[in-house]
């Protein structure tokens, strides 16, 4: 069974950028702007049955958000829709093994 994920993204009241699983979060600082590809690994409690989504959209010109701010939130949905999107291809193709794997050991245990 495929568990779908929602990954989170909000602009806190500091003005940071909070990436979130459930209970788990990643916050990027807007001074800073740097964030560990592990801490991304670590939020997305990696398993091959899950799919990620990420629902958000990129916040246009029209935005209340300053433009730090802005491009911030606009570059960490690039990012995690990047992310998400090879993290699936990835889990799709393991899944795919994985069937054919336990397709050809039922079938040898049928031969035995």
């Amino acid at each position: 069974m495929i568990n779908n994920i929602k990954i989170g993204i909000t602009i806190t009241n500091e003005k940071n950028i909070e990436i979130s699983n459930g209970d788990k979060k990643i916050i990027i600082d807007n001074k800073s702007k740097s964030i560990n590809a592990k801490d991304i690994y670590d939020l997305l409690n990696y398993n091959i049955d899950n799919d990620y989504i990420q629902p958000k959209q990129k916040l246009d010109e029209t935005s209340e958000e300053s433009t730090d701010t802005r491009r911030l939130f606009n570059y960490t949905i690039d990012l995690i829709d990047n992310v998400v999107k090879e993290v699936n291809i990835k889990s799709e193709a393991l899944r795919l093994e994985k069937e054919k794997l336990d397709t050809s050991e039922i079938k040898n245990e049928e031969n035995d």
